[in-house]
């Protein structure tokens, strides 16, 4: 009886062990498939990001007019530029409650030349900067 007993004991140890073994690699799994999942989500953002800012460049390059530009971009002027609102789908909103994402495009000239910094960011923090310039001396004098 005694060395049944034993069995017994070596088998639930070798039991609780292969568990204990299975537990360990089942959490290791767990935090690496949450980082994928995490830096999957911020490479789309990114991805969007430089997409709406690169969209937002030509159209800048486009339209003579900031409110024609805001207009295109799907935005609303603000002080010195343009800003538009995205949801948590990248789609635009008319307002900032609930917004997610922001566009941001700062416009400014001197001596002929047009500026624009167009940031995307989510929050306080800046997904993707672009700026661009056009030299607006040459267009009017071309007409």
């Amino acid at each position: 009886m005694h060395k049944a007993n034993a069995r017994s004991l070596l088998f639930l140890t070798e039991l609780i062990i292969a568990i204990l073994i299975f537990a360990l690699s089942m959490g290791i799994c767990g935090g690496v498939f949450a980082n994928a999942f995490m830096t999957a989500a911020a490479g789309t953002n990114l991805n969007e990001a430089v997409f709406l800012s690169e969209s937002a460049a030509e159209a800048f390059h486009a339209y003579e007019d900031v409110a024609d530009f805001a207009a295109c971009i799907g935005g609303s002027l603000s002080d010195g530029g343009a800003v538009v609102y995205y949801d948590k789908d990248w789609q635009p909103q008319s307002a900032p409650d609930g917004a997610q994402f922001t566009l941001v495009a700062r416009i400014s000239e001197e001596g002929g030349l047009l500026t624009a910094t167009i940031d995307v960011s989510r929050g306080a923090k800046s997904l993707f900067e672009l700026t661009t310039a056009k030299n607006t001396a040459l267009r009017r004098s071309a007409r």
